[in-house]
């Protein structure tokens, strides 16, 4: 979804999904004629859905849930798929594979990880997911070249199409020398991650969609700009009120001055403020940062 919001002018605050010229990049920052404007692509918070709940599919489960990244975990052994295993997933479904794939409406900012325990179950939800109406953003199928083959020449006989054939990453993650169930499961979060952060999407987390959609006369401050080595990338942001703050800006002490300031300006009438925190190598070194660099934000009011 594009959005875009005017930081100056006379439509200062206003928030659109529309405008009536060409954007050609994403985000971006544009002088028009109604002032200074803030263009972003908006992402749903990232959700990784995990076909099969064998040693490699936990594996992958650890290691998205120490990122918090929320995952659907999908088995038909419910002695596999379970709580006990699987314990912050967003949900987890025994349900029979062809069953349940064809319920699925994936979104654009989803991610598949296919390892069941078998070819065919493999096979069917593949199938599925490249004839879903909405596609997810990375789709990944681990097995062996022999096996990819064999799938892939019979997706081709059921009318699957090439380009959507070329999107499946098979064998699945970046080319690592991996062997353990750990070592394929990082190969594989950094594949998505690779393509996650190549998009130019803002993705917004899904308690700050909650709080930008709930909250009134509070403050939305955005990264509109980055330089450096800041820790977060533009369109990164979150929401400060009354009742407390939601999301981040990248902490430390950058966060901690974008808090004060969201926090004045809600006790003043302005619509949009623009603050530059510079974060130089030495005032970093000195506060104990790992991070330089500087960023532009926005503080919109909501």
């Amino acid at each position: 979804m594009e959005r875009y919001t005017y930081l100056s002018g006379p439509h200062i605050g206003e928030r659109s999904n529309r405008v009536d010229f060409e954007v050609k990049e994403y985000p971006s920052l544009l002088d028009t004629p109604n002032g200074l404007l803030f263009s972003e692509k908006i992402s749903d918070s990232h959700k990784i859905y995990i076909f099969g709940a064998g040693h490699t599919a936990k594996a992958v489960y650890d290691i998205a849930d120490f990122l918090d990244i929320k995952c659907i975990v999908v088995d038909d052994r419910a002695d596999f798929a379970c709580p006990e295993r699987f314990p912050r997933a967003k949900l987890i479904c025994t349900t029979e594979f062809e069953k349940l794939i064809k319920g699925i409406k994936f979104k654009p900012s989803d991610s598949v990880v296919i390892m069941t325990r078998g070819h065919k179950d493999d096979y069917v939800i593949l199938r599925s997911v490249l004839k879903s109406a909405s596609l997810p953003f990375y789709v990944g199928m681990i097995g062996s070249k022999t096996k990819v083959a064999h799938v892939y020449d019979t997706l081709r006989k059921d009318g699957i199409n090439e380009t959507l054939i070329n999107m499946v990453h098979s064998p699945i993650g970046l080319p690592f020398e991996v062997e353990t169930p750990s070592e394929i499961a990082l190969a594989i979060l950094s594949e998505i991650y690779t393509y996650k952060h190549s998009k130019g999407s803002s993705i917004v987390e899904e308690d700050t969609q909650i709080a930008l959609k709930n909250t009134k006369g509070g403050i939305e401050a955005v990264i509109i700009e980055k330089h450096g080595s800041a820790p977060r990338s533009v369109g990164t942001r979150m929401v400060v009120s009354k009742s407390g703050v939601v999301g981040t800006v990248g902490g430390g002490a950058i966060e901690c001055a974008a808090i004060k300031e969201a926090k004045s300006m809600l006790a003043s009438g302005d619509k949009v403020r623009i603050k530059f925190y510079d974060m130089d190598g030495k005032t970093a070194s000195e506060l104990g940062m790992v991070c330089g660099g500087n960023v532009k934000i926005a503080f919109i009011r909501l």
